[in-house]
């Protein structure tokens, strides 16, 4: 298991007598309120129209039961689907009762890896035991590498993140829950759905995002743009369908100021002022260090269980070292199962010139470690 690391803050913006206030005119219970409010952060941040999480139903920490299999818990899934012109109320109304209905199911839906937030209200919140005074002590329950608890204290709320540090960023994930404040905070007075987004506070966003043309093309993969002798930076933009600027690290539709781009999508006047934008097609994100993220770059981390132990390689980063060697064009690297039920890497090279296989992987052991250098490579001529 993983070190779960922690994150604890309060919502400084959320009073809770506004939430109660809030609730009780929408008709909506704070748990919804919280879940809600998470969905649609993760859709600005993973583009997407439809998602989901898990939250917990209800359960029992009987320590009779430790001994066998540890607490018990009834999980269920909710579901955030985007529906145009939908006013707030109406959202609010409409994930109460989708939530109630999942409430019904008799199955645990909780899956590895999936994203785990719960409300849990003022259920930790003990002052006293006869005259002595209660210190709380946080334990962790669960090895989840995603795990969202929202509390209630006094007037307010706090939460407690905890996450995998091999799998989440910490200033991201700060990004993401500055993000959830301000979407709650802006429900209280925001009629509109889609424009909830409108209020996230401009210190999350990228203000000016600049690379030069060769990385850019790096990141691609091919010649997105002109690479002159200057190698001059190029103004880049991540937007949503409205064109609207996405935070840090929320995936989006990439776009080139002022630069043609080969094979162009589309291009779009500027909205914000003088300019055109060249939308590349491509699905990117602007990380808080100012990098900039392709969708078809990421996401090649994954999970092997071996004999030596739980490993998580990265098949991108195999790739783009298979690639660094001289003569190899294009890499392709992938887990294989095999005989005994055990698994190793191999991969797929594409090259234009003889290529020595010992030398190949030897270049792959130092920069990767031995336990991801490719069992077996397979050499295919340009």
């Amino acid at each position: 298991l993983h070190d779960a690391l922690p994150i604890w803050h309060p919502f400084r913006s959320i009073n809770r007598d506004n939430v109660l206030g809030f609730c009780k005119k929408t008709g909506a219970s704070e748990n919804v309120f919280f879940l809600t409010a998470f969905q649609y952060c993760i859709k600005i941040f993973s583009n997407q129209t439809d998602v989901m999480a898990t939250s917990i139903h209800n359960g029992r920490t009987d320590s009779r039961w430790n001994r066998v299999c540890g607490p018990l818990f009834k999980n269920y899934i909710y579901r955030y689907d985007v529906i145009p012109h939908e006013t707030v109320p109406e959202l609010l109304k409409r994930m109460s009762g989708q939530i109630m209905e999942s409430m019904k199911s008799l199955a645990d839906c909780l899956h590895y890896g999936e994203l785990f937030i719960q409300y849990q209200g003022d259920l930790l919140q003990v002052e006293t035991i006869g005259d002595a005074p209660v210190e709380t002590i946080h334990v962790q329950l669960d090895s989840l590498p995603f795990h969202l608890m929202v509390h209630q204290r006094g007037q307010g709320y706090f939460y407690e993140l905890r996450y995998w540090e091999n799998r989440f960023d910490k200033e991201q994930l700060e990004i993401f829950m500055a993000a959830m404040e301000s979407v709650m905070l802006a429900m209280f007075d925001e009629p509109s759905v889609r424009r909830l987004a409108n209020h996230l506070p401009e210190h999350l966003y990228p203000k000016h995002s600049y690379i030069s043309r060769s990385k850019l093309n790096e990141l691609a993969g091919y010649e997105l743009v002109e690479c002159g002798k200057d190698d001059e930076k190029v103004k880049v933009y991540v937007l949503d369908a409205r064109y609207l600027k996405k935070p840090y690290g929320a995936w989006g539709e990439l776009f080139i100021m002022d630069t043609p781009v080969k094979n162009a999508k589309d291009t779009v006047t500027y909205p914000y002022g003088d300019g055109i934008l060249y939308d590349t097609g491509i699905t990117a994100r602007i990380l808080p260090d100012g990098n900039l993220d392709f969708l078809e770059k990421s996401g090649r981390k994954i999970l092997w269980e071996s004999p030596k132990g739980t490993l998580f390689p990265d098949l991108g980063e195999i790739e783009r070292t298979l690639e660094k060697y001289d003569g190899v064009e294009k890499a392709e690297a992938w887990l294989e199962y095999c005989e005994q039920n055990t698994m190793h890497i191999s991969a797929e090279v594409t090259v234009s010139k003889e290529v020595d296989d010992v030398k190949l992987k030897e270049a792959v052991k130092a920069e990767v470690g031995e336990m991801f250098v490719p069992v077996e490579i397979i050499y295919n001529k340009m």
